[in-house]
């Protein structure tokens, strides 16, 4: 099983690179913790890239377009949940709209601590998640200050969630 949602998580994750603009379809699409995780590993991507652009160019402009990106993707995730949809599809869409919250609002803390090093505590705090390969394997590694822990794969009650390992 474990083996099976890791291949969903990485073909989701491609899916929603290819579909960033329509996130309503690719929402959809895939079950809902491949939709979670896909989508951390996207916001921790970009975010990251923002701040390095932020240090390379002093400047937090890179983290201020990234913010009101981040509140495009709310509207549009907003709209979604205002039309009808079934119990399962909505119960994705409330969850990956708490998590852009969160992503929105650190954002927002970087541009008010005028945070603009990877390097920097307040970025480091966070959690974040990554696609990284390693030889021929590939997998989620998920990152907090100097913690690093190993994406892993637990039912609980017939409900897929996601844990970290040590």
């Amino acid at each position: 099983m474990q083996i099976t949602v890791k291949e969903y998580l990485k073909n989701s994750l491609i899916a929603l690179k290819v579909q960033l603009k329509k996130r309503d379809k690719w929402i959809k699409d895939w079950p809902s913790q491949c939709c979670v995780t896909a989508s951390e590993i996207e916001w921790t991507s970009t975010t990251a890239k923002a701040l390095l652009t932020c240090q390379a160019d002093e400047s937090l402009k890179p983290l201020k377009i990234l913010f009101r990106t981040q509140v495009k993707i709310l509207d549009r995730y907003s709209n979604m949940i205002r039309l009808p949809l079934d119990k399962i599809i909505r119960l994705r869409v409330v969850g990956i709209i708490t998590k852009e919250v969160h992503g929105r609002d650190v954002i927002e803390r970087l541009i008010k601590t005028q945070t603009m090093d990877i390097q920097s505590f307040e970025w480091q705090m966070q959690l974040r998640f990554y696609w990284e390969r390693h030889e021929q394997n590939e997998d989620c590694i998920i990152r907090q200050t100097i913690t690093k822990f190993t994406y892993n794969y637990v039912a609980i009650y017939s409900i897929l969630t996601h844990s970290a390992k040590i």
